[in-house]
C-alpha cells in the first residue's frame, strides 16, 4: 500500500479527481491494473469489505478510462462482493496496521444534471402581510451616528480572488412551512450499460429537524433526463439547510454532498441551499352549496406551478338572471391554530367593474365569525349576477354601432324603391277601395290576401322605376339592411293602416 504513491495512485477519490484536473493524474492504465491486483488480494486474504472499497474507487475514479465491457463486468463484480460481505458504508475504513483508507461517495452513479429547490403549492404558500400603520417615529432618521461614505481608505486595490460558488451557500427567494411536504427536484442520468437499482434516495439536510421521505427507482441501461422529486417534512421552524442526497446503489451507502458533484461548475450548484422556515400555519378547508364539478377546470390545472384548484363548482344562469349560493370555510388546522383573517378576492379576465356586476359578498358576515378556532366553520352568501356584457365584442364602441345603424337605415331607404308608403300604388285610391281595403284588415281571413296584394303591386311597381343596378344592390343587402328593411316594411303598414 505504502508503495502506491510512487506509481502516482492515490485511494482518495477527491485527491485524485483534483489531480486529474490538474493534469497531474499519471498513468491511468498503470492505476486500473494496481486496483485490480488489490481487489484480488483483498479477496485472497478474506478482507472482502476492503475489496468493496478498492473496487468502487476503480468503478468510481476510473470510470471515464475504462471500456463499456469493463464498466460492465466491474458493476457486477461490485454489486456481488457488497451482497456477501454486507452493505458499504460511506465512512473510512481503519486497517489493523492503522492504514486508513478514505470513503468513496458513488455520486456518478447516477449522475445529477439538473437539481431544483421547489416552492410549495400555492395553497400552502406562505403569504407576508403588510402592515396597515406606519411605525411610530420619523423612518428617516438615520439610526446610526455614524455617516456612510462610498470613499475606502487604507485599503489595498488588488482584488481578492473570487469565491468558488462550490464554497459559498445560497439561499432561495421563498419559505418552507413546518408540517408542510417540501419537495426537491433532481434529473438523473444513468451512464453504466447495466440497469442501475437504487433502492434508497433521501435529502441530506441540517440545521433543523427534517423528516425525509426515502424513494426508490431503477434506471435503465445508458438512460437520461430520469426525474425525480425527494420530499420531506420540516418539524421546526427555523433555517434549513439542503446539503445534497443520500443513495444506496451497486450495494454501497454514498453521501453526495453538492461539493463533490462531478457537475458542481457547470450546474453552479452551491455548496447549500438555505430555506427559512416559518412556524406552522392554520389550514382552512372550502365548500359550496352549488354541485360539484371537478373536470371543468382542467385547463388551468395544466400550470400547477401557479395554479390550484381546491374545489370547483358550476352553474348555468341566463342574462339578468341572478341567483345565491352559501360557501363554508372550515378550519381544518391539525394543532388547533386560529384563523384570524380571511380575504376572499376574485381572480378573472374581467375588467374590476364586471367583476363587481357579476359576483357580490359581505365581508362584514365573514369577519363576525372571526377568530375561527379549529373544527368550526363560517358561511357567507355569495350573490352571482348573470351578465351580458362580458361576452360583447369589447373592442367595437357605441358610437360605432350607432353610426353604422344610421348608415345602414340611410342607404335602405334610398336603395329601396318601396322605402315610403308614399310611393306604394294603394296610398293613391279611392275612398272606397281604401274602406273596402281597411275592412279587410280588420277580418282576420282576409288579412294574408291583403298582405299579398300589396307585395304583387309593389314590386310591379318596382320593376318599372328599378333599373339593374338598383336590383343587384338589393340583392348584396347585408343582414342588418335586411333587418332594417323588414322593420321599414312593418311600420309601412302601420302607417298605412292608421291613415286609413
Amino acid at each position: 500500500m505504502p508503495s502506491l504513491q510512487g506509481y502516482g495512485l492515490t485511494l482518495d477519490p477527491l485527491e485524485y479527481q483534483r489531480r486529474r484536473d490538474n493534469n497531474c493524474i499519471g498513468w491511468p492504465g498503470i492505476h486500473m491494473q494496481l486496483l485490480q491486483e488489490l481487489v484480488t488480494t483483498a479477496i485472497k486474504m478474506n478482507c472482502e469489505p476492503l475489496a468493496v472499497r478498492h473496487l468502487t474507487f476503480l468503478l468510481h475514479s476510473l470510470f471515464e478510462y475504462l471500456s463499456p465491457q469493463q464498466r460492465q463486468e466491474f458493476a457486477v463484480k461490485l454489486c456481488s462482493l457488497s451482497s456477501r460481505c454486507g452493505e458499504g458504508s460511506p465512512v473510512a475504513l481503519r486497517l489493523q496496521n492503522g492504514l486508513v483508507i478514505p470513503s468513496v461517495n458513488l455520486t456518478k452513479f447516477p449522475t445529477i444534471v439538473s437539481f431544483k429547490v421547489q416552492n410549495l403549492t400555492p395553497d400552502l404558500r406562505p403569504i407576508k402581510l403588510k402592515a396597515k400603520h406606519k411605525p411610530i417615529g420619523n423612518s428617516s432618521l438615520p439610526s446610526s451616528p455614524f455617516i456612510f461614505t462610498p470613499l475606502q481608505f487604507n485599503r489595498s486595490h488588488v482584488s481578492a480572488p473570487p469565491r468558488r460558488l462550490s464554497t459559498v451557500s445560497t439561499s432561495v427567494d421563498f419559505k418552507w412551512a413546518e408540517g408542510e411536504i417540501a419537495t426537491v427536484t433532481l434529473v438523473l442520468d444513468n451512464y453504466l450499460p447495466i440497469e442501475l437499482n437504487i433502492s434508497h434516495m433521501a435529502l441530506m439536510s441540517d440545521g433543523l429537524a427534517f423528516e425525509t421521505y426515502p424513494t426508490s427507482l431503477t434506471l435503465a441501461p445508458e438512460s437520461v433526463d430520469t426525474t425525480v422529486n425527494l420530499t420531506g417534512i420540516a418539524r421546526s421552524s427555523g433555517r434549513l439547510d439542503i446539503l445534497g442526497y443520500t443513495t444506496h446503489t451497486l450495494g454501497v451507502k454514498s453521501e453526495c454532498r453538492f461539493r463533490e458533484l462531478p457537475n458542481a461548475k457547470r450546474l453552479k450548484l452551491a455548496k447549500s441551499f438555505n430555506i427559512e422556515v416559518i412556524p406552522r400555519l392554520p389550514l382552512i378547508a372550502i365548500s359550496c352549496s352549488l354541485p360539484e364539478s371537478k373536470n371543468q377546470f382542467s385547463s388551468l390545472l395544466a400550470n400547477r406551478d401557479n395554479t390550484h384548484i381546491a374545489y370547483s363548482a358550476s352553474i348555468c344562469m341566463f342574462a339578468g338572471e341572478t341567483k345565491t349560493c352559501q360557501i363554508t370555510l372550515h378550519n381544518n388546522s391539525p394543532n388547533s391554530e386560529l384563523i384570524e383573517l380571511v380575504n376572499v378576492q376574485v381572480i378573472s379576465k374581467l375588467t374590476k367593474e364586471h367583476e363587481h356586476l357579476l359576483l357580490n359578498w359581505s365581508q362584514e358576515s365573514i369577519n363576525k365569525g372571526l377568530p375561527l378556532g379549529c373544527g368550526s366553520s363560517v358561511t357567507f352568501a355569495m350573490t352571482i349576477n348573470g351578465i351580458g356584457s362580458f361576452v360583447a365584442d369589447s373592442g367595437r364602441k357605441p358610437s360605432q354601432v350607432k353610426s353604422s345603424r344610421v348608415k345602414s337605415t340611410t342607404s335602405s331607404r334610398t336603395q329601396t324603391p318601396y322605402g315610403s308608403y308614399h310611393n306604394s300604388p294603394s296610398h293613391s285610391s279611392g275612398g272606397i277601395s281604401a274602406t273596402k281595403s281597411r275592412s279587410q284588415l280588420l277580418g282576420s281571413t282576409t288579412l294574408a290576401n291583403f298582405i299579398s296584394e300589396l307585395q304583387t303591386t309593389t314590386s310591379n311597381r318596382s320593376k318599372q322605376i328599378s333599373d339593374r343596378k338598383t336590383i343587384s344592390d338589393t340583392c348584396e343587402l347585408n343582414p342588418s339592411r335586411v333587418r332594417t328593411i323588414c322593420y321599414l316594411f312593418i311600420c309601412l303598414i302601420l302607417s298605412f293602416l292608421s291613415n286609413r
